[in-house]
């Protein structure tokens, strides 16, 4: 009676953990999302998927090795952790009953298992196209590669949560970063290689498996670490909610008496025309706040990647699809710097509000132009002098899209 009442209460739990994690989706994600962003997405996804199953791979393919997929995995093995779906108010009653506490540890651990088992199943579908036609591997292969990288995740996994729940402080992170060097380590160097002997890969998961099943019965019979499994179970609980206010709740910073960069605020444009130095002020304002710079560099990072990775001509879509929202983004903040309490007390007239947005533009939209142009250069001539033909291309298209939002900025004006 006691392990239906244990069963029952678990998976109560399960529900509404996975309700929660709804909600919280739900709560980014409404129709408009879907209908702009989240569908188009889906369905470029889908159609670039099924061109890596019929179409012929891109040439830089050649240059990666087998060995990528497994870094890959890694990075999201780093991410990963164990719930046990304890509770602070357990500590009233389910305490006094063993037998309930470890009926929801186990089905704790073995769901925990589970979810990583279909992580690392929704990366390896994502990622076949590539291992079968590109690296031949066979569907042998591809299995035993598959059961190998799911018994390293979830063994991973077991041994972050004994660190996380035996030690804390500076101990801890002695411990882990070497730990988690050691393990990743071992799991590239016998990806790389037995990833073409799934004899060697199902005995060495088979030896993972028995591993974990015996810190399974360990953590099972561990005593003394209630309120610490509390306290990891709500961090992993909320780690998606601790992902989405990662950038909408800013951390106290320290007061610094001078910026990280322009400290000495040196003039960007030689010219001395009050659109020019308007413009400059702008563009310091902007590299100057480290959350903008920080997001600036990211956003140009990811949208390199996003212009190499699609076939021609797709690629170029999504190229001038980023220079407008480069230039959107740009913009905004143009319009933001202008209308703020110290700008507006300036007695700067409309044309020169006009014709600094120009120059203050262009002057931000430097960096991700040079860049979209010369991964676009690569990814569609895929030649050496792709760059050299699209970097002016970019640079012409940003002074003619800043040119244009001139005009915008004229007629709103007057």
């Amino acid at each position: 009676m006691n392990s239906i009442h244990a069963h029952h209460l678990f998976w109560r739990r399960v529900r509404d953990y996975l309700l929660q994690e709804y909600s919280i989706i739900k709560s980014l994600v409404d129709w408009t999302v879907w209908l702009y962003i989240l569908i188009p997405g889906l369905l470029f996804a889908g159609n670039l998927y099924d061109g890596l199953w019929t179409k012929v791979l891109p040439l830089w393919l050649d240059k990666i090795p087998l060995v990528s997929a497994a870094v890959l995995l890694q990075l999201v093995i780093f991410t990963g952790g164990v719930i046990l779906f304890v509770e602070e108010a357990d500590v009233l009653f389910l305490r006094q009953k063993p037998d309930w506490m470890k009926g929801i540890m186990v089905r704790g651990l073995l769901v925990s298992a589970a979810f990583k088992a279909v992580i690392t199943g929704i990366i390896f579908a994502v990622l076949s196209p590539i291992l079968f036609r590109h690296y031949e591997l066979t569907m042998l292969e591809m299995m035993s590669l598959y059961v190998f990288a799911t018994a390293a995740y979830i063994f991973q996994a077991i041994i972050y949560h004994f660190i996380r729940i035996r030690l804390t402080g500076i101990i801890r992170w002695l411990v882990q970063v070497p730990v988690a060097l050691l393990m990743s380590s071992a799991f590239l160097m016998a990806w790389a290689t037995w990833s073409n002997k799934p004899d060697r890969l199902f005995i060495l998961s088979s030896g993972l498996a028995i591993v974990i099943t015996l810190f399974i019965h360990r953590r099972i019979h561990l005593r003394g670490t209630f309120y610490n499994d509390v306290r990891e179970d709500q961090v992993q609980r909320t780690k998606l909610t601790a992902l989405i206010l990662l950038n909408s709740v800013d951390k106290p910073k320290r007061i610094h008496r001078k910026p990280w960069i322009f400290r000495k605020s040196n003039q960007l444009i030689r010219s001395q025309k009050p659109a020019h130095r308007l413009a400059a002020s702008a563009i310091k304002a902007f590299y100057r706040n480290w959350g903008q710079s920080k997001a600036y560099f990211q956003l140009t990072a990811l949208s390199i990647a996003a212009v190499l990775l699609p076939p021609p001509p797709a690629n170029l879509i999504v190229y001038l699809a980023l220079l407008f929202l480069h230039y959107y983004w740009m913009s905004s903040f143009w319009k933001a710097y202008i209308t703020s309490e110290f700008i507006t007390i300036l007695p700067f007239q409309d044309e020169v509000v006009i014709d600094g947005s120009k120059f203050a533009v262009q002057g931000l939209m430097l960096i991700p132009s040079i860049c979209l142009g010369f991964a676009a250069g690569l990814a569609v001539f895929s030649a050496w002098w792709g760059p050299i033909i699209m970097i002016p291309v970019s640079l012409f298209l940003t002074m003619s899209i800043s040119r244009f939002g001139v005009l915008f900025w004229k007629r709103r004006a007057y």
